[in-house]
């Protein structure tokens, strides 16, 4: 028999099938002049992924978890975009104010102050005013005019360039300016209580903090905060109102200012002490009212005549 007879008879035998068989479970696809394996054929557990499967369903995985963080943010950034009218009415400059200056350097109008004005070459006009919640005043022969937020130098500059609109020869002067109290605020650990205190005289804020008497046991008289709002730029300034009692040092006494904001904040025993106590306020109510029952039914036994207490 040739060689070539032999290894299809090997090849048929092996098959054992003829040409057309396939090989059975366990064998292996042994071409001609080739040694089978030895050992056990490797085969794939029912449980085992190969690593190309297991990469894809890992991005797909990944894919649609950031699709759903994705879609959130999308979900919360819409929910969270401020309304066009909210924007509108959003405070833009300074404290909030729509008239604004500062009085400690000059003083300025504002709603509920007064002014007397004359003219120095018109006798017959010689006006006492009041400003209006529209920031303006009346005057004759010019109506409704706007002076709120101005100084004493600028009232009168506006007022003669208005009447030298009608007159020949004018010069209007302000005789007197009656102004309303401007005022700062103080909040926290304050016996004679927090809120709004007039600002009618040269104040540091160490004269606001001494006129409010900080509570000697709660009180943090060691970081007084100075708050000066603004919607860009606030400030808030730290004082140490023990330290200048102790040693003179005013290096931090600032001066206070209009809608200045003073905050005398509690110690940390304080604040601890604050929290137990709102702990347990709602146990202490619930006794209050069972206590309080106990002792209306009490009443209640003895009105009705029988000596015996209920409890």
């Amino acid at each position: 028999m040739s060689v070539a007879a032999r290894g299809r008879a090997a090849v048929q035998g092996w098959s054992g099938a003829g040409p057309g068989a396939r090989p059975g479970a366990g064998e292996a696809n042994i071409l001609p002049g080739r040694a089978a394996p030895r050992g056990p054929l490797p085969m794939h557990s029912p449980n085992s992924v190969p690593r190309a499967g297991l990469v894809a369903r890992v991005s797909r995985w990944l894919a649609a978890v950031l699709a759903v963080c994705l879609l959130g943010h999308g979900l919360v950034s819409c929910s969270t975009t401020p309304d066009k009218r909210v924007l509108q009415y959003m405070n833009q400059d300074g404290y909030g104010k729509r008239y604004v200056g500062n009085v400690r350097e000059e003083a300025y109008l504002s709603v509920g102050d007064l002014l007397s004005i004359y003219d120095e070459y018109d006798a017959t006009f010689n006006v006492d005013a009041e400003v209006e919640i529209d920031g303006t005043i009346f005057l004759p022969q010019l109506g409704n005019v706007p002076v709120a937020g101005m100084t004493r130098s600028e009232v009168e500059s506006y007022l003669t360039q208005r009447r030298a609109e009608i007159l020949v020869r004018t010069s209007v002067k302000v005789r007197r300016l009656t102004l309303l109290p401007r005022n700062y605020w103080i909040f926290g650990e304050v016996a004679a209580g927090g809120g709004r205190r007039p600002l009618i005289e040269d104040l540091t804020i160490f004269d606001a903090v001494a006129l409010a008497a900080p509570d000697p046991v709660r009180a943090n008289i060691g970081r007084i905060r100075l708050i000066r709002a603004d919607p860009v730029d606030p400030v808030v300034l730290y004082f140490d109102f023990g330290a200048m009692l102790r040693g003179g040092e005013a290096s931090r006494n600032y001066q206070i200012e209009e809608n200045d904001i003073i905050v005398v904040p509690p110690t940390f025993m304080t604040r601890l002490g604050n929290f137990l106590a709102a702990l347990v306020s709602p146990f202490g109510l619930i006794l209050n009212s069972i206590t309080g029952g106990l002792l209306n039914l009490e009443r209640l036994d003895r009105l009705s005549g029988n000596d015996t207490l209920l409890f």
